[in-house]
């Protein structure tokens, strides 16, 4: 599978999840993100929504690991995907679980 990882401006908190290596990453970070492609942007701007829309076009799967409400608030939420790709498969991952008094987190 050819995985694209989408991070914030800043960069994901596991870059720098020690040790760290000569380039400055983290070895979590090199070991879950091994021949991977990837890129930073701010989804909340309009030029960051537009690339993930581009991105969703010429994908089969996203894989987001935020609460729905704040897919929604960015303009990424299903529905919205499902304008750039009617077939895209949205799968979300919250550390919290989907339902319950922390889901939103």
């Amino acid at each position: 599978a050819d995985v694209i990882r989408v991070e914030k401006s800043s960069g994901s908190e596991d870059r720098w999840v020690t040790p760290v290596a000569e380039g400055g990453e983290g070895s979590l970070f090199m070991q879950v993100n091994r021949n991977k492609r990837g890129i930073t942007l701010n989804p909340r701007s309009d030029e960051g929504r537009e690339i993930v829309r581009k991105l969703v076009a010429m994908s089969d799967v996203v894989v987001a690991n935020l609460p729905p409400q704040t897919l929604e608030s960015m303009g990424l939420d299903y529905p919205t995907l499902c304008e750039s790709k009617p077939d895209i498969i949205l799968t979300t991952v919250s550390a919290y679980g989907h339902g319950g008094p922390w889901s939103q987190r």
